[in-house]
């Protein structure tokens, strides 16, 4: 009986709100001459990989200020908030008086239980938690949204930094277990998004009947990247740590990558 409840609330149609993207804005003083203006624009459009930034100039107390406002759709892959704290923090090092915000895009939509549990974004806070308590929150946190095959691996590196890896797996010829789909694992310290520092890794490898794809976000100073490889279970380990490296270089991520027994470690050189 319990099974069967579970199994008909799958599909009883609910509205929820999904998250289709980020609206950044990044706040600027001290940019004064249209050089300076046109160069932080062409920069954040580059790091966020969108085609156009717009930029409103207000004045308060004497003081000019330029937002400088862009939206970012989640099927980029970009991590819209620590790309855009990361070159708020580098405007600072330059002489600029800078902040940015990253605001989520939410859209209203109907569907079923199962759609909300695969296009919610999880998050987890660091706040006082040791890597196993993190870890162990994380994979309940995705067994709760259905995501039950998923490997999660925190580990602390030292000073005061940690690694933390998920891979989700999904069988193309399966229906036992949901597609990551939109699913998307946010860490959290005293209450915002962690930033760009260190490496970001999130792993997904997807089976179907030509092999795994496998598919990686790396994200680094402010730059994130997406890396492709089908049939990767064909690949010996040094070559597939190979044509991850390549890639993640053409994309400008200039990374250390081994494979171990296919466990893959992305670190900076």
């Amino acid at each position: 009986m319990g099974a069967a409840l579970v199994v008909a609330a799958l599909v009883i149609p609910v509205s929820y709100d999904r998250v289709t993207g980020h609206r950044v804005t990044l706040t600027v003083e001290g940019a004064r001459e249209a050089g300076q203006i046109h160069g932080i624009a062409e920069q954040l459009e580059s790091l966020l990989h969108v085609d156009h930034v717009a930029v409103r100039a207000t004045q308060e107390d004497g003081v000019t200020r330029l937002a400088f406002e862009a939206s970012v759709p989640a099927a980029s892959h970009t991590n819209a908030p620590a790309v855009a704290q990361a070159f708020a923090k580098g405007l600072v090092e330059r002489g600029y008086a800078a902040s940015a915000i990253a605001a989520p895009i939410r859209e209203r939509v109907s569907g079923s239980v199962y759609a909300y549990a695969v296009d919610r974004v999880i998050r987890v806070s660091v706040d006082g938690k040791t890597a196993v308590q993190i870890e162990s929150e994380i994979k309940r946190r995705l067994t709760e949204a259905g995501i039950t095959n998923a490997t999660v691996s925190v580990t602390d590196l030292g000073d005061h930094k940690r690694k933390v890896t998920v891979e989700a797996h999904h069988d193309g010829n399966s229906s036992q277990a949901p597609e990551p789909g939109n699913l998307q694992v946010e860490l959290t310290k005293d209450g915002r998004p962690l930033g760009g520092e260190g490496v970001r890794v999130e792993v997904r490898k997807l089976k179907s009947s030509s092999g795994v794809t496998l598919h990686l976000s790396v994200t680094n100073a402010g730059k994130t990247a997406s890396v492709d490889i089908p049939s990767s279970e064909a690949l010996s380990d040094a070559a597939l740590a190979s044509a991850i490296e390549r890639q993640l270089r053409e994309a400008g991520l200039n990374l250390k990558v081994t494979v171990t027994n296919g466990r893959i470690a992305i670190d900076t050189p």
